[in-house]
């Protein structure tokens, strides 16, 4: 009696290890692809089944030939999901878990950490990763730890330790360096620059659009030093002197502007612009130039109010 499978002369043999993948597709003699190499189908032993007057091969047992095609597809499905992992965190922010998080957080770095769901999306989302592009050039670090609702629940035992619950999601907290004690976001987590001044407003410099940090550092002085002010602006003229960029100027003859705007009208011109550049803004009519323009100036004063 013959056997009902076989490995057919002249067809690839699936009875030992698959032979090494050169980028070409193996095929049968007739031509036709032989997808074999990740998972063969079922359907491909009616491919190999013995015909009439072969005779002497090996039978090959179909459930060995299940085994190696499921075999096949978890390796598949491993190396997706590996890859998926990999690609849940964006550029710039450390993934984190129950094993890395106290390598990372507490050390010689503050870190910024969102605590969410394992695959964040929309506007949040956008606003942070755009957040932590820009914090790039800064000593802070940007982290997230996802939380899995399913299965084995990962980082849940994070989120416990920080009470961070679901409806929180998601929740920023500053960890200073060498601190495991964080500081809360509240702030609107669909504004990018309400979150890098958050960061600000701990003593980590970032750079918003349009600032410098040797100017953020002459408005600070400038807000906490009044019998000083008149060299301040000096030393700001000076230092607006050596700028060569165009745009870098623009940004720089804004510190000066609200320097002298201070001292003409008071430290309360600095909420009272703030307010009145943020309801320009929200004007939809507003042309891009405008807007990038405004977001600029309203960068500048968020230099003097820190």
């Amino acid at each position: 009696m013959p056997p009902t499978i076989a490995e057919a002369p002249g067809y690839p043999s699936l009875a030992g290890p698959a032979p090494p993948y050169d980028g070409v597709p193996p095929r049968t003699p007739e031509g036709t692809p032989l997808f074999y190499r990740l998972a063969p189908p079922i359907l491909s032993v009616q491919n190999i089944l013995l015909k009439k007057g072969h005779q002497g091969h090996t039978a090959v047992c179909p459930h060995r030939i299940c085994r190696r095609s499921m075999q096949r597809v978890l390796q598949v499905v491993a190396f997706v999901a590996c890859f998926a992992v990999a690609s849940s965190v964006s550029n710039g922010v450390i993934g984190l878990d129950k094993y890395t998080f106290d390598k990372i957080v507490g050390k010689e770095r503050p870190v910024l950490v969102r605590f969410d769901q394992d695959y964040s999306y929309g506007d949040e989302n956008d606003a942070f990763e755009y957040a932590a592009k820009n914090a790039t050039s800064s000593e802070v670090l940007v982290a997230s730890v996802g939380i899995s609702e399913w299965g084995e629940k990962e980082n849940q035992d994070l989120a416990d330790r920080f009470g961070v619950k679901k409806e929180d999601w998601p929740m920023y907290i500053f960890f200073p360096k060498g601190s495991k004690e964080g500081v809360t976001f509240s702030g609107n987590k669909k504004d990018t620059y309400a979150i890098l001044q958050f960061i600000r407003k701990q003593g980590v410099w970032v750079g918003l659009p349009g600032c410098n940090e040797k100017l953020d550092e002459l408005a600070s002085q400038f807000m906490s030093s009044k019998d000083k002010r008149a060299d301040i602006i000096k030393q700001a003229e000076k230092f607006l002197a050596d700028i060569k960029d165009d745009r870098e100027r623009t940004a720089a003859k804004f510190y000066i502007a609200a320097m002298r705007k201070i001292e003409e009208k008071g430290d309360s011109f600095v909420e009272t612009e703030t307010q009145r550049l943020k309801s320009m803004l929200d004007k939809a009519t507003l042309k891009k130039n405008k807007k990038d323009e405004f977001q600029t100036r309203l960068n500048v004063l968020s230099s003097f109010s820190l």
